[in-house]
């Protein structure tokens, strides 16, 4: 399954927006809903998991 690579390095018990191609793979094609977990990496490559706070207006909320 394929891995978001966040373009940043979040801050551990933080939060990520996502948007644009990310926000659309994870609406449209894998299909989640908020309270859903999806696997990730930092651009440092530290595996991460999100769970999915809140979708709406093209933006996902994400807690680390």
């Amino acid at each position: 399954m394929k891995q978001l690579i966040l373009s940043g390095e979040p801050a551990p018990g933080g939060s990520v927006t996502l948007g644009g191609k990310d926000y659309h793979y994870i609406v449209r094609v894998l299909r989640l809903k908020a309270g859903d977990t999806i696997a990730a990496r930092s651009c440092g490559g530290r595996p991460l998991t999100l769970r999915l706070e809140a979708l709406s207006g093209g933006a996902a909320r994400c807690a680390v």
